[in-house]
């Protein structure tokens, strides 16, 4: 990989990263990869657009139907049909027009591209958003990777009165401190984390003051909104979406 800061390339594994991203390393690898991050701006951003792949994917998926198996079996199983030749001359004439149909659409797919207009995210680096608290980093690390969902995890949040489906949960230590990670996705499949502990979340010093007991700041292109909620549950939520974050810490009585 490249890109790294001085002294980290050694930790440079992209298949390591890639199995980070996907949840598939067990606690001490995670751990190691996760600190590595904080400090490797190539490898941070590798891991967004990794987990952006997994999450497209998975978004992605559906069960089959109960009767493909059946039906794939009996075209397997069926006699092969009888084929024709067709005459040469009208072989060529498909196949010319069949390689003008596909010229025309990789002519108007590079068009499309050339003209649509894409949004270019912020390209802060982890250290760019001023000292960030270690507890702070380590959950922006978390939101990069897939964790694994616990079995019987606390109540979910409902934020789905704000166009947000809760995706998992997982209960886990960061930075020493217990914490429950929920992960939800808007109607644009953008992620969304909210993490619970009992303990306040740390100010980093670069934060605002949203209200007398909520701070925000921006890190990597992503929106941190820290706080207390109704209840006293010390909160974190981080979001691509600005205006997502505001709105679910809104919804979520942390402002």
């Amino acid at each position: 990989m490249s890109g790294t800061q001085p002294g980290s390339s050694a930790d440079c594994d992209e298949e390591q990263l890639a199995a980070y991203s996907a949840g598939e390393l067990g606690p001490e690898e995670r751990d190691r990869i996760a600190a590595h991050l904080l400090d490797c701006e190539a490898c941070w951003r590798q891991s967004l657009t990794s987990r952006a792949v997994v999450t497209a994917v998975q978004r992605l998926w559906e069960p089959a139907p109960a009767s493909l198996r059946a039906d794939l079996r009996a075209a397997i199983t069926a006699p092969a049909p009888i084929r024709r030749r067709l005459p040469g001359r009208l072989t060529a004439v498909l196949t010319a027009s069949v390689a003008l149909v596909i010229s025309g659409m990789v002519v108007l797919t590079a068009t499309q591209r050339h003209d649509a207009p894409t949004a270019r995210p912020a390209t802060q680096s982890p250290a760019a958003a001023g000292e960030l608290p270690e507890r702070v980093r380590a959950a922006i690390a978390l939101y990069a990777t897939t964790m694994p969902a616990s079995d019987r995890p606390p109540a979910v949040p409902d934020l789905a009165p704000i166009g947000l489906r809760f995706s998992s949960a997982s209960v886990i230590e960061v930075a020493g401190t217990p914490s429950t990670c929920y992960t939800y996705f808007d109607v644009n499949d953008l992620q969304v984390g909210l993490l619970v502990a009992a303990t306040p979340w740390p100010r980093p010093t670069a934060a605002e003051s949203v209200t007398a007991g909520a701070w925000a700041t921006q890190s990597n292109g992503l929106t941190l909104l820290g706080g207390a909620d109704g209840g006293g549950h010390q909160m974190l939520v981080i979001a691509q979406d600005h205006t997502i974050a505001m709105t679910a810490a809104a919804h979520l009585r942390m402002i």
